[in-house]
Formats: structure tokens, C-alpha cells, sequence
């Protein structure tokens, strides 16, 4: 059995699949309920910890926000949090469990997913573009993922777009995700209804039915 891990902008989940049953166990908790990274990589450890007590784990998967496939660290600049750096969380796992550890870009592993099992099996090279907290996007090019020099291939939602003066939790101005993702859409409902903070906007669920 192995353990895939979808660190998320709203929940981080983590399911315990068998190559014959498939998914056999779910567990999830709240990215933001954690007050700060350190707290956040604490929990998540532990949440990983129990997870391969109970099950016969034989390798660990995981998707990652900001991750950087040159150093092996991921640096999530959407979690509002002080003391987010860059973190090495295959190192990390490993040091803890002892079980082999992969971590890719989120977008990179549903580019992957989509290239091996899901309709990307149908074409060799092919873009896909993921919606939620943040904005993101993998690339594949001849049945292989792209990363691009640097290793940043797909970020998306950091592509300067002009006449948006927002500033990004990556601290740079003007990125589409300030407009193009879950808080994008929050931060202009928040200006169309004239209030002081994005949070107090309705959910993005509620906005889209009410879109509808």
C-alpha cells in the first residue's frame, strides 16, 4: 500500500491506497485551522505517523504548493502564515518514518494523474490548468512532465497580467491568481460589496451558485 498526500489551500488529505482494493482509508484536516507552519508541518507529521502504524505503507506521495523540483522544497506562499520558508519534506518524512518519500508541484501531480489514468492517456502532450485556493497549471510534453530550468514550469497564476495592482501572497503585484482562484474571487466580491476584509465575503460556492 502506498499513502498519497494532497496538500491543499483549504484541507490537506491524505488517503491509504491498495493497488488492488484502490482507496482503502481517508483522513483530512483543515490546512488553516493550524496558527502556524511550524504547527502545520507538527500535524502533519503526526496525521503521517499514525497513518503508517496502521497501515503497511510502502511509499509516500505527495502534492505540494510553490514546490521547487531543483532544491526538493516547497515553499506555500498562500498559507498566510510568518514563518513560512522554504521546507525539504522529503527529507523531513523520511528522517521520521523511514519510508521512501516523493513530492511534486499539486498541479504537476494531477497533470501526472490525468497523463496516466485519466484523459490525458488519449493525447501525448497537453496542458491542465487547476483552480482552487491558488492557481496553478502542469504541463506535458511527449508523455513527460515539464519543470521547466528552474523547476517552477506551471506557476500559473504568478504570470504578470496588466491593469491589476492586487498584490500576491508571493509578494509580487499583479499576479492572475489575485484574480484567477478562490481568493481572487473573494477579494473582487469583497470590493463589489464594499467590505474592509475578503474573509468576511461569502463562501466561493455560494458565489458561484448565485453566478449561476
Amino acid at each position: 500500500m502506498v499513502l498519497g498526500i494532497d496538500i491543499g489551500g483549504t484541507n490537506t488529505e491524505f488517503a491509504v491506497v491498495d493497488s488492488v482494493k484502490g482507496i482503502v482509508h481517508i483522513k483530512k484536516f483543515k490546512t488553516k485551522s493550524n496558527n502556524s507552519f511550524l504547527n502545520y508541518i507538527d500535524n502533519f507529521t503526526d496525521m503521517v505517523k499514525d497513518l503508517t502504524k496502521k497501515f503497511n505503507i510502502s511509499s509516500i506521495g505527495i502534492g505540494a504548493p510553490n514546490f521547487d523540483s531543483k532544491s526538493n522544497k516547497f515553499c506555500p506562499v498562500n498559507f498566510n502564515w510568518s514563518d513560512v520558508k522554504p521546507f525539504n519534506l522529503v527529507q523531513h518524512l523520511e528522517n521520521e518514518v523511514s519510508i521512501s518519500t516523493s513530492v511534486v508541484n499539486d498541479a504537476n501531480a494531477v497533470a501526472l494523474a490525468e497523463n496516466r489514468y485519466g484523459i490525458g492517456r488519449n493525447v501525448n502532450s497537453f496542458v491542465i490548468i487547476t483552480i482552487g485556493t491558488g492557481l496553478g497549471a502542469g504541463i506535458v510534453i511527449n508523455n513527460h512532465l515539464f519543470n521547466g530550468s528552474y523547476g517552477y514550469a506551471g506557476e500559473f497564476g504568478h504570470t504578470k497580467v496588466e491593469n491589476i495592482e492586487r498584490t500576491c501572497n508571493c509578494g509580487g503585484i499583479g499576479c492572475l491568481e489575485t484574480v484567477v482562484s478562490a481568493n481572487g474571487i473573494k477579494r473582487t466580491i469583497a470590493t463589489k460589496l464594499k467590505l474592509n476584509n475578503p474573509k468576511d465575503a461569502p463562501e466561493v460556492r455560494s458565489i458561484f451558485e448565485n453566478a449561476k
